[in-house]
């Protein structure tokens, strides 16, 4: 979680957070990334209920096989060693954490009950928030370009940094036409509301992000 006077970034995995919040700390001389003891990254400090709210979403299908994949390559993730195996299936990873509840004793934040998707333990309470603004995976960097060119003047060229990469091939070589409509039913919520065309067509959006000159390398979309 990015806070600062005017504007709260709330950070959801694997959805270029990091360096996100990267790029905010370079641009907001006010502003602090934090992770406030006693709440979920993704809930919303009551104190901070009247600044501008800012999250990032991205295509559900392209998502779970990017969480998926860097879960079970761990990448020095706490979380992942708590209950992903290294060998386990995306549909397995899909259904499994549906269906259980996830209670990690190493990274206490991590609380999710039972029957609730990833997605929607994540964007449960953004989805209650007025006005939030959404920046775009795929379109990243002009959304963030123009978050940052109305509020603070130009963009302040970042690291070139890599943030907790994951590989694997594209992601619609993963799916089986009953984990697609396991996810469609199971978050619906989320794709009518942000990629209502899924619904016909899962596999139909590029998921390339563009390249901006001069805000920075951004080379870890995967």
């Amino acid at each position: 979680m990015f806070i600062s006077d005017t504007i709260i970034y709330l950070h959801v995995p694997r959805t270029a957070g990091g360096y996100i919040e990267h790029i905010l700390s370079k641009n907001i001389v006010d502003g602090k990334i934090i992770l406030k003891a006693g709440y979920h990254r993704t809930e919303l400090p009551p104190e901070y209920k009247n600044q501008k709210v800012v999250t990032s979403i991205r295509n559900p299908f392209d998502w779970y096989v990017s969480y998926w994949s860097q879960m079970t390559q761990k990448h020095g993730h706490r979380e992942a060693k708590s209950f992903v195996a290294s060998d386990t299936l995306l549909e397995d990873f899909v259904q499994n954490t549906f269906y259980n509840d996830i209670d990690s004793p190493n990274f206490g934040i991590f609380k999710k009950p039972a029957n609730m998707s990833l997605i929607n333990y994540f964007y449960n309470n953004i989805h209650n928030i007025e006005n939030m603004i959404y920046i775009r995976f795929k379109k990243l960097h002009s959304n963030l370009i123009s978050l940052l060119g109305e509020n603070y003047g130009p963009v302040v060229k970042g690291k070139e940094k890599i943030f907790h990469t994951s590989s694997h091939e594209p992601y619609a070589t993963y799916y089986t036409n009953e984990l697609t409509n396991f996810i469609i039913k199971n978050d619906t919520q989320y794709i009518q509301a942000h990629y209502p065309s899924l619904i016909n067509d899962p596999f139909s959006e590029k998921t390339t992000t563009e390249i901006v000159p001069g805000i920075g390398r951004y080379t870890y979309l995967q």
